[in-house]
């Protein structure tokens, strides 16, 4: 159950010790948003409070409230991007300010002050007083507009601008209006501001898409109403998202977007799923979870996305250092399956399970689905799934063995294998919402400049995945550490359906809805990103009768061309590969194939089986060149050993880096009984 903010009002004279309780529940009510919000119909100029009233609904006011919710302090910092001599318009709603006359607080990206600004209710300096002039936007550029504090940048850059609020630590709430009605402008606005304005102009014309921030703290004013904001989501990589709220009803919030969502703390894995929180919201920050701090510098592996009121200019994007188109999803190389401890190659025994690898240039997220009830889709509502982010270069993922159930992974008839599909993601973006109680529209989210075509990946309904599909997971599940959480609906709590949609669904009118306060005390989190196409892997699972097949590799300078005493363009090398079958073993390998696939620094010259066990049957595949499967498919006996060189010519220096390859096998295993 939760106490309405208001409510506060009129229990103020409760006894000191029940009032602080109250106030912890109610500060506990806050939620957590990661949004991304488009664009409706709109006047020609202003920027800021203009676009979140725009789609109807109840106003949202900007706070600037003393006080943190997970830590995250509830003040808004606005930020935009302005050149030195343009002029930048800026108003509040708020002509008193708890620091008055410091209403509006200008800051370079160092955060010094560089302007103060007094909004003055007798001669309308910098005051939005009326729902028309907010629209209409500075009166410079418009008719009927407000009268701006004008800002003139003696440099370009990044900028920062407080809003303050006519109270900085009231626990009284704002008054609750329509989007269509007229604000208030006194003391009513407590710890917030109705209405505000930043308009960056350059030789008279505005310039959208110049106001951006890290995140938005607002306040509803109560429960029960509904917020219709869209605004955009900016990931680092070049995505752009427009996210339309479409009437949640959230009270008080933070809102921001990031790469990861809820995080699993004891492993610092992605959770890829709503979160519980019990009856007090911050066990999810005492607990296990944690979410990315949207005030904290980005980390290699944690980014906070940008939320625009407008469409980014391609100026504030450059000025950023973040891409103008969207950045593809990296293909992965080598993706291969290497069995744990007393397995070989690419096989394992039950309960073991082993490790996957592979390199990619640039970092993002990856998933990888083992298809475990074999049946040719690859679905991660059923099948296992391994999801986290990665980073450029080699990366290894450890699987257990497990299904999705938890239980060991069995052998196929015949030793057939497994298959692991695997596809690399861009411009994923999560938002986490904490303690919403209802969203009974849900969200639409729209993917606004794909890099491409989107591949044929069906989702939960069976249709291709499209610009508007989102993902989430509301079943229940087990943490790292093997803490069991339950996200079943309580009491008149209406959840999610479906309950699981991690293979995505179609948010074009409206996904993820939920009612009856079944967000009371949970994290819920939906997420979205372009995901590459998918690359595949086969996985054996084996009992105690198993091949032991062992390779090693090695490299050496056979040729110094230029006589210079240093590899060099022009000289050769040459790789030796050695495979046994080795005893104890009772199982010939077969469908054995050897592949390398030479790094593109080097050129292939030749291929030879420089040593074989007599009477074994496996040959050098004639249409190598370097890429691919280097023998036929064959049988390694037990006892058997193959050893094959490859040569091949230096072509490019490689910037004085290494140049790495590796050879890699695929076989199954044949059990045949030894002889006595």
């Amino acid at each position: 159950m939760k106490f309405l903010f208001n409510d506060l009002q009129a229990i103020a004279k409760m006894k000191p010790s029940l009032f602080n309780r109250y106030q912890k529940q109610c500060w506990g009510s806050l939620v957590f948003l990661l949004c991304i919000l488009g664009q409706g119909t709109q006047p020609s100029w202003a920027e800021g409070s203009k676009e979140l009233i725009a789609d109807g609904g109840n106003r949202p006011y900007l706070e600037w409230y003393n006080s943190t919710t997970a830590g995250i302090t509830r003040q808004t910092t606005i930020k935009f991007y302005a050149q030195s001599g343009e002029t930048v318009y800026l108003g509040s709603s708020v002509p008193t300010s708890y620091t008055d006359p410091k209403d509006i607080v200008i800051l370079d990206s160092a955060n010094n002050v560089v302007q103060n600004c007094d909004v003055n209710a007798s001669t309308g300096a910098g005051f939005i007083d009326t729902l028309a002039k907010e629209i209409a936007g500075p009166a410079p550029l418009a008719s009927g507009g407000y009268t701006p504090c004008i800002f003139t940048p003696s440099s370009t850059g990044i900028y920062q601008v407080q809003f303050h609020a006519p109270e900085n630590s009231s626990t009284s709430n704002p008054t609750v209006v329509l989007t269509t009605a007229q604000f208030p402008t006194n003391a009513n606005q407590h710890n917030g501001v109705a209405a505000w304005d930043v308009t960056v102009v350059n030789n008279g014309i505005a310039q959208k898409g110049r106001v951006f921030t890290n995140y938005i703290a607002m306040n509803m004013g109560n429960n029960n109403l509904s917020l219709n904001s869209k605004l955009y989501i900016q990931t680092k990589d070049g995505y752009r998202y427009e996210t339309d709220m479409n009437r949640v009803d959230p009270f008080g919030f933070i809102f921001f977007a990031n790469n990861r969502g809820y995080i699993d703390k004891t492993n610092n894995s992605t959770l890829y799923r709503s979160a519980g929180g019990a009856t007090d919201n911050q066990l999810l920050f005492t607990g296990n979870i944690r979410v990315q701090d949207p005030t904290v510098a980005d980390t290699a592996t944690d980014i906070t996305h940008l939320v625009f009121f407008n469409r980014p200019a391609n100026a504030t994007l450059l000025a950023l250092g973040i891409p103008l188109t969207a950045t593809p999803p990296p293909t992965p190389q080598n993706f291969l399956f290497t069995g744990g401890t007393g397995g070989s190659g690419n096989q394992t025994y039950v309960g073991v399970g082993g490790n996957f690898s592979f390199t990619v240039n640039s970092s993002g997220s990856y998933q990888i689905i083992i298809d475990t009830n074999a049946d040719g889709t690859f679905d991660p509502s059923t099948d296992r799934v391994l999801q986290n982010i990665m980073l450029s270069g080699f990366n290894t993922v450890f699987w257990n063995g497990k299904d999705a159930s938890g239980n060991n992974l069995q052998p196929r008839a015949n030793n057939a294998p497994y298959l692991a599909q695997m596809t690399t993601r861009a411009g994923e973006y999560h938002f986490p919402m904490l303690d919403a109680e209802n969203n009974p529209s849900g969200f639409r989210i729209t993917m606004e400049n794909a890099p491409g075509s989107f591949p044929a990946i069906l989702d939960t309904n069976n249709q291709n995945i499209n610009a508007t599909t989102v993902y989430y997971n509301d079943s229940n599940y087990t943490t790292a550490n093997g803490t069991s959480v339950s996200l079943d609906p309580t009491g008149s709590q209406v959840a999610t359906n479906p309950r699981n949609a991690a293979r995505g669904i179609d948010s074009a009118v409206g996904e993820h809805e939920f009612s009856g306060v079944y967000g009371d005390f949970k994290g819920i989190d939906t997420w979205t990103y372009f995901p590459s196409g998918a690359f595949t892997t086969p996985i054996v699972i084996t009992t105690t009768n198993t091949a032991n097949v062992r390779g090693t590799k090695s490299v050496r300078f056979s040729q110094d061309q230029d006589n210079n005493g240093q590899v060099s363009v022009g000289d050769r090398v040459e790789y030796t590969i050695t495979y046994s079958n080795l005893s104890p073993g009772n199982s010939n390998a077969i469908n054995f194939i050897i592949n390398d696939n030479l790094p593109t620094q080097l050129t292939y010259v030749s291929a030879t089986i420089t040593n074989q066990t007599s009477g074994n049957n496996i040959t050098l595949n004639s249409n190598y060149n370097g890429t691919g499967a280097l023998t036929n498919s064959g049988i390694l006996r037990v006892g058997d050993t193959i050893t094959i060189t490859i040569a091949a010519t230096i072509n490019n220096a490689n910037s004085g880096n290494p140049i790495i390859n590796q050879a890699t096998l695929t076989l199954q295993h044949l059990i045949i009984p030894m002889e006595q």
